[in-house]
């Protein structure tokens, strides 16, 4: 950077409260030098000022930074700040589908369809495959697209607890058998004519009702 003039400089910097005090992540300070230089994603200039020595130093709230890693980021399904992806992967071998009874939040206690929330960096096919290996312990190929749908589930003071997208595939077991695992307590095949006894959302039905079909129509091609 030699031969410029800089004027206002903002340097990041970074550091934790002892514990006689309160949280401050992190501070802005801005420096007069000469040319205005504002550092990437910052726009306009900061809040609250104060003057030491004739320079200004000023805190921009911590919301305004991206994190700095996935360390500092809370990975949570409750109360998210925007919807979550959830893949899930509906398996039928020998005129049965494969049911999971989920052992934690939203749906506890309740059949479903196996999957769960995509990672980063993860296709939706991969998302399936990982997720059908973690909680039933098989290894399926994800033939095709069944259905994309919503779930929102709110609290009792009508706040949105949890929003998931949700994306599911029809897929082919390859190999394994299929059992319990990750966050699962219970895994069932059933027939078409089975479903209701497993008291399924109506979604999630219509969802498992359309693989089989799919399924007929890829057999009879």
């Amino acid at each position: 950077m030699d031969g410029v003039s800089l004027r206002d400089l903002q340097l990041g910097i970074a550091f934790r409260a002892g514990q006689d005090f309160a949280f401050l992540d992190f501070i802005f300070v801005q420096v007069d030098f000469g040319v205005t230089f504002w550092t990437s994603g910052h726009v306009g200039p900061p809040l609250s000022g104060r003057f030491y020595d004739g320079q200004a130093y000023y805190i921009t709230p911590v919301s305004n930074f991206p994190p700095q890693d996935n360390a500092n980021v809370r990975d949570s399904r409750e109360y998210p700040e925007r919807p979550i992806v959830g893949v899930g992967g509906v398996v039928i071998s020998d005129g049965r589908a494969l049911l999971i009874k989920r052992g934690h939040p939203p749906l506890e206690g309740e059949w479903s369809i196996p999957g769960g929330t995509l990672e980063v960096g993860e296709t939706l096919p991969e998302g399936v495959r990982r997720e059908l290996a973690e909680e039933c312990g098989i290894e399926v190929r994800v033939l095709e697209l069944i259905e994309v749908f919503e779930r929102v589930f709110h609290d009792e003071a009508g706040k949105v607890r949890y929003h998931f997208v949700i994306v599911d595939y029809l897929c082919e077991a390859v190999s394994g058998e299929a059992r319990s695992g990750s966050d699962v307590v219970d895994v069932a095949w059933a027939t078409e004519m089975e479903l209701e006894r497993y008291s399924l959302t109506p979604t999630a039905t219509r969802v498992i009702r359309r693989a089989f079909e799919m399924t007929r129509m890829r057999s009879a091609s």
